[in-house]
């Protein structure tokens, strides 16, 4: 060989650029907040099975089941007042951080390498047909589940939450046809409710929430209510509008040493 004949120098072929397509972190965050975890959840799924690993889809799948049950049930529980965009922010935010635990460094990769994510509008799709799927479950619990209602003839109806039971309900409704609230005529609705120091009724009235002679009977009638239906516990009574606006309370204690 010739002194200055070049030698060849073996070309060391790169990293090939993926075939395949990987959804984004945001991606699975923005789907987490328009269908819920379980939409976050199922991106994460398809991520796993396009990176050959299906036993983590399986499992990504079965925690974002888990997540969106557990935000279900936080929805029931928290007070009235807590800020209603806090829960999307939460569940958003340990999405965001179950992306990176268990996929950061292959998105990582996959973008260093030139690897391209699905269409947004893919996202968008999978957030929305997410949320329809909770919106029927929860139309299908509505139908299935037995409601928290005792009826009375004439459509007139006791229903009971918040720590009240149907024994509680019937004792109020019984009550209140004593008293001729309940006429057997003209559909009426009231709600009990408890919360393990008394016990709060409501009252839908259109008008005269605060005319004398109407204040004056739900008094008598709370003290009624107390004493026949409710084991001489302290009573408060709310007349509402339709609308589930409180225009009026009238508290009912029992005298001091008579608990």
């Amino acid at each position: 060989m010739h002194a200055d004949t070049p030698e060849l120098i073996p070309t060391i072929p790169g990293p090939e650029r993926p075939t395949f397509k990987l959804y984004t972190a945001g991606q699975i965050v923005a789907a987490t907040f328009i269908g819920a975890p379980l939409a976050g959840a199922w991106l994460m799924r398809s991520n796993y099975r396009a990176l050959g690993n299906p036993s983590a889809a399986g499992k990504a799948l079965g925690l974002g089941l888990l997540a969106t049950a557990a935000v279900i049930a936080l929805a029931f529980v928290v007070p009235d007042k807590f800020p209603n965009s806090l829960i999307p922010a939460l569940y958003c935010a340990v999405m965001a951080a179950m992306v990176k635990w268990g996929q950061g460094e292959q998105l990582a990769r996959h973008t260093k390498l030139g690897g391209e994510r699905p269409s947004h509008w893919g996202v968008a799709a999978t957030g929305v047909v997410s949320l329809l799927a909770l919106l029927i479950g929860f139309l299908g619990l509505f139908f299935v589940l037995p409601e928290d209602v005792v009826t009375f003839p004439g459509g007139q109806e006791v229903y009971f939450e918040a720590g009240a039971t149907a024994e509680h309900a019937q004792q109020v409704g019984d009550v209140l046809q004593q008293y001729e609230y309940f006429s057997g005529t003209d559909p009426a609705s009231v709600t009990v409710s408890t919360d393990g120091d008394g016990f709060a009724i409501d009252f839908v009235l259109g008008s005269d929430w605060t005319d004398p002679d109407i204040v004056e009977y739900f008094r008598v009638l709370a003290h009624a209510l107390s004493q026949s239906a409710l084991g001489g516990e302290p009573v408060t009574v709310r007349l509402i509008t339709p609308s589930l606006t409180t225009m009026n309370v009238i508290e009912w204690q029992p005298p001091s040493g008579t608990e």
